[in-house]
């Protein structure tokens, strides 16, 4: 019987938690943008505004941890700097999408939609290329 065979995970637990907590928040914004967009209650929206602006806060942790992953030469070369980029593009795609929701009410349509929509796939893609190994 051989000993197990310690390997190092496919990501630090504290990364793939701000992955998903940002992955988590940006598709919960997206589908209550849908849901005002559909049902026309305003309570919609502010829980949009709330949940673009999580987005925001753990894409800018995600985007530091990754960064000093990837300076600090712990990182996988390359797939790093990939990571960092892409995180990059959706704290920017997250920070559009609060000052779209800065708006009033119905005024955030369509807009708010699709800004969420282009944050939850940014966020799928860097998530996905977060975790795989």
């Amino acid at each position: 019987m051989q000993p197990p065979r310690h390997t190092m995970p496919a990501v630090h637990p504290v990364q793939g938690f701000l992955l998903s907590a940002t992955l988590t928040l940006a598709i919960a914004a997206a589908l209550a943008d849908w849901a005002y967009l559909v049902a026309r209650h305003v309570q919609w929206i502010n829980f949009a505004a709330w949940l673009t602006t999580g987005t925001a806060v753990f894409a800018s942790a995600a985007l530091l941890w990754a960064a000093g992953t990837a300076l600090s030469g712990r990182g996988r070369g390359r797939r790093s700097v990939i990571l960092v980029l892409l995180l990059l593009a959706t704290l920017g795609a997250a920070i559009l999408d609060t000052l779209v929701h800065a708006r009033d009410g119905w005024a955030t349509m369509p807009d708010g939609l699709v800004a969420s929509a282009v944050t939850a796939m940014l966020a799928i893609v860097a998530t996905w290329w977060g975790c795989m190994r």
